[in-house]
């Protein structure tokens, strides 16, 4: 709790600073060693011995049912810094019973699990042998087919994006449901199908109006994508008629200050212009400042925190408001 409250205070202090950034500009540092996601399989038997099961660089280390059980909770459970939570079930090798729609997988797709109770209604999970071009091939007959039609886009709206080769999302009917499809690379030979299905899914999600409408300040953001072995477990965004943000929960090996250095490069590249950046008790941020393409003049902080010092999950905010 002391830990949290500091993190608290310390978030505090930086977003009352943003209106106060130096002219001055630090150099960035060099994007930090990215790792490499995998799937993990646990070993079925407890053991004390250093058993274990690889593929590529990750290894699982002992471990029973009830060990899995317990880990698979703690891993997925969301934690914020509001330490809101969200009701989960997991199902291992297989999908829940009242998925409403029959949604297609290839004929050589692997059933690994599903997901509800997160930030869509039902997550799930599969890996084939096609490259994710070819997967992404087939959903966009087979959706088709079934009374899908592509979701509508904006282009240029960024947000926190994972290492996924590709994303696709589909919408079914008058804005009924909306189907995303991301396709990660598992291994040599091996690609991830994650079908996340949303059943009562926002407005800009499936109405191209309201993708187009409103203000476009999000536009304004670029897509940050996350390195290597860091995964996006949810995103969000706002705006109004002065500011915007975008806001992601990640899994991570990498530290605050390691992300944020990831994420400092790709601002830089987009054209923004960093003021300064530091580092305090498991977080990092940065100040920005850009000019749009009307000549408004904006600022801008990026930071990411983790929840806990051992913890893996790690929040990460990019908030921008016009310069007063």
């Amino acid at each position: 709790m002391k830990y949290l409250g500091s993190i608290f205070a310390l978030l505090t202090l930086i977003l009352s600073s943003c209106a106060m950034i130096p002219e001055s500009r630090q150099e960035s540092t060099p994007a930090a060693a990215a790792f490499v996601e995998d799937v993990q399989e646990s070993t079925p038997a407890e053991t004390s011995t250093a058993e274990e099961v690889s593929e590529d660089s990750i290894k699982v280390v002992g471990g029973n049912e009830e060990t899995l059980r317990e880990f698979i909770a703690q891993w997925l459970a969301p934690v914020y810094p509001d330490g809101s939570s969200q009701d989960i079930t997991v199902y291992i090798g297989s999908t829940p019973t009242d998925v409403p729609y029959a949604l297609p997988t290839p004929d050589d797709a692997h059933m690994i699990g599903s997901i509800t109770g997160m930030w869509v209604d039902y997550l799930l999970i599969f890996d084939t042998s096609l490259t994710s071009k070819s997967i992404h091939d087939f959903y966009a007959q087979s959706l088709i087919e079934k009374g899908w039609h592509e979701a509508p886009t904006s282009p240029g709206q960024g947000g926190f994006t994972g290492q996924s080769d590709l994303y696709s999302g589909y919408c079914y009917g008058e804005a009924e449901a909306f189907l995303n499809v991301e396709t990660p690379s598992i291994s040599d030979g091996k690609t991830g199908i994650r079908l996340s299905l949303d059943v009562s899914p926002d407005p800009y999600m499936c109405d191209a109006a309201a993708v187009t409408s409103g203000y476009s300040y999000e536009s304004l953001i670029p897509q940050l994508k996350a390195p290597k072995g860091t995964l996006i477990q949810g995103s969000g965004s706002g705006g109004s008629d002065r500011d915007a943000e975008i806001t992601a929960s990640l899994q991570s090996k990498l530290s605050a200050a390691e992300l944020v250095e990831v994420y400092n490069q790709q601002l830089i590249t987009a054209g923004w212009n960093m003021q300064n950046t530091g580092t305090g008790e498991g977080a990092a941020w940065s100040h920005w400042t850009f000019r749009d393409e009307k000549e408004t003049d904006w600022i801008g902080v990026l930071i990411v925190v983790k929840s806990s010092p051992d913890s893996d999950t790690l929040f990460a905010l990019l908030r921008i408001e016009k310069n007063k």
